[in-house]
């Protein structure tokens, strides 16, 4: 229904349907209710992406691919400068909690105070932006606040 009155009001924006339930809608059904594209269970990361990208036109935009990034520049002789040992006692405590709304308020304050922290604090972003908890304790495990 919603696809049907969304054409109906003459929106056009793509439509990409799915369903969690394998034969719940057939994607002829899907399509001829105004959908562009459609996707049932199992979703295939690289088919979904694949269909985003053509739809939305976009470029994707891989961290492999990012390593020249200004952001990594901040730091002098590539070294990475993490903030100070009360600082990371914050982060270490966000993270353990699983609090990723402060831990990315707690980043974003870090980006404000000293952009030294940039390349540090664009990692820890990716990972939380990702739901990458383990990879993110793992992290500030394994950093120490300068002397």
């Amino acid at each position: 229904r919603v696809c049907r009155t969304l054409r109906e009001e003459g929106i056009g924006t793509p439509i990409l349907m799915l369903t969690a339930k394998q034969g719940e809608y057939d994607e002829a059904e899907a399509l001829d209710t105004g959908a562009d594209d459609f996707l049932s269970k199992p979703f295939r990361q690289e088919e979904l992406l694949k269909l985003l990208r053509a739809r939305l036109g976009l470029e994707l935009v891989y961290a492999s691919n990012a390593a020249g990034s200004p952001a990594s520049d901040n730091a002098p002789d590539g070294e990475i400068v993490v903030p100070p040992g009360a600082e990371l006692a914050i982060l270490r405590e966000l993270a353990q909690r699983g609090d990723l709304r402060n831990l990315l308020a707690q980043v974003e304050r870090l980006e404000r105070a000293d952009e030294r922290y940039t390349t540090f604090t664009a990692r820890l972003r990716d990972l939380a932006e990702r739901f990458q908890l383990k990879k993110i304790n793992e992290l500030l495990a394994g950093v120490s606040s300068p002397s």
